[in-house]
């Protein structure tokens, strides 16, 4: 299980994980990996507990198809094709994938 805690201000976002990754089959410590990806475009952060693969999947997703410059548009675009995306990718092993930033148009 990933322990991820943050903390929400009006001008930064603090975001602490741990790098432990379990294998699928049986649960058991198998490696150390990242599990957020910064957007520093958008000045946002990514990241997920779950399925490292649906994870790693939706960052480079975004980075492939999404034109946005901060947080609110990240996720307003997110709420056209999460539903899709997570269906195709979470089968036996799921995920929870977590966006993070401070408002494009709030924080100037």
């Amino acid at each position: 299980m990933t322990a991820l805690n943050f903390i929400i201000h009006d001008n930064v976002v603090v975001v602490a994980m741990d790098t432990l990754s379990l294998r699928s089959a049986d649960k058991k410590p198998y490696k150390m990996v990242t599990k957020f990806f910064p957007l520093p475009h958008m000045n946002c952060l990514i990241c997920g507990t779950g399925n490292m693969g649906a994870i790693i999947d939706w960052f480079a997703w975004i980075e492939k198809n999404m034109v946005a410059n901060g947080i609110y548009q990240l996720n307003e675009l997110t709420q056209q094709v999460i539903k899709g995306f997570m269906d195709a990718h979470n089968g036996d092993n799921p995920c929870t994938i977590y966006q993070f930033g401070l408002h494009e148009q709030i924080n100037k």
